[in-house]
């Protein structure tokens, strides 16, 4: 199992290294609470093709942006998108420690995107949008930077259905979606809102109150009162628009065209990972140049 310090090792973020612990082993911890977090791992997804413009929203310590400039070669390009000195300061050594030439680390919002209209073949992200308060200005600002027929291909915790609002402030607490997550059907509309068309939302996993057992009895929730309503309505997801790779216009047709593979019970009772993604996220964390602790 890997170990709660590697992040800060490699330069993870906690959403990133989360995701590392969720696929890796099925559980994390974190302040003593056992908890399931983490969206997945969007480059596994979005598969990225020589030349090609990348933009990955929250890049943290620059493990994503340095993978994907890898991916598109030396005839495209990596950015990365941050608003904290430190993790832009991080990411930049560990470019020059990779000797990588065509990523470059940005500051600012993802509110307010430091790229021009049309500029950017594929944004990733993961698991940071859920964490903005103005999610519509981030929906809008990603598609106005993206190229006609480019590709949005973001990880991020979903709910479904009603909750009562205690209990999605709880479990999203426990998640650790700060400004809190967005309905699938919300998504939908403000993705379409914005400008997007081929919009699906591929529940990468689904949470159980059992999960966050823990967490949410030290906070005095009774588990098994609140289960009905937590268990399938609180989700990491791929929050996808396709463009037109491959003339994919389902999830089912874009996942055979890129050669991905996943299991899941009819009712989503069962949960299902990326086979890939543990060993792309293992992949950046080997990456040559890639900061590993002193």
């Amino acid at each position: 199992m890997l170990r709660s310090d590697l992040g800060k090792r490699v330069g993870l973020r906690p959403d990133h290294f989360q995701s590392v612990r969720l696929l890796a082993s099925g559980t994390s911890s974190r302040g003593g609470h056992a908890r399931l977090v983490g969206c997945g791992n969007p480059t596994a997804l979005a598969k990225l093709n020589a030349g090609e413009v990348i933009l990955d929203l929250g890049s943290g310590g620059g493990v994503d942006g340095l993978l994907s400039a890898k991916r598109v070669g030396p005839t495209g390009k990596a950015y990365g998108l941050d608003m904290t000195d430190e993790m832009l300061a991080l990411a930049s050594e560990n470019k020059c420690k990779a000797g990588a030439e065509n990523v470059e680390f940005l500051k600012g919002e993802i509110e307010h995107i430091p790229l021009p209209e049309n500029s950017v073949d594929v944004i990733i992200s993961n698991c940071v949008i859920n964490l903005s308060a103005d999610k519509d200005r981030v929906l809008r600002e990603a598609f106005r930077v993206l190229k006609p027929g480019g590709r949005f291909a973001v990880s991020d915790v979903v709910t479904r259905g009603a909750i009562a609002p205690e209990i999605r402030q709880r479990v999203l607490l426990w998640v650790g979606c700060v400004a809190g997550a967005l309905g699938d059907d919300e998504y939908r509309s403000k993705l379409s809102a914005a400008g997007f068309e081929q919009i699906e939302i591929e529940p990468t996993q689904i949470y159980r109150a059992e999960d966050a057992r823990e967490f949410l009895s030290a906070e005095g929730v009774d588990v098994d009162a609140i289960a009905p309503q937590v268990d399938g309505n609180f989700m990491s997801a791929f929050v996808i628009d396709f463009g037109t790779v491959c003339g994919a216009k389902t999830f089912s047709s874009f996942r055979n065209a890129m050669g991905i593979e996943t299991t899941i019970s009819p009712d989503m009772s069962e949960r299902r990972f990326l086979p890939e993604a543990p060993q792309v996220i293992a992949e950046a964390i080997r990456h040559e140049g890639i900061r590993q602790g002193s």
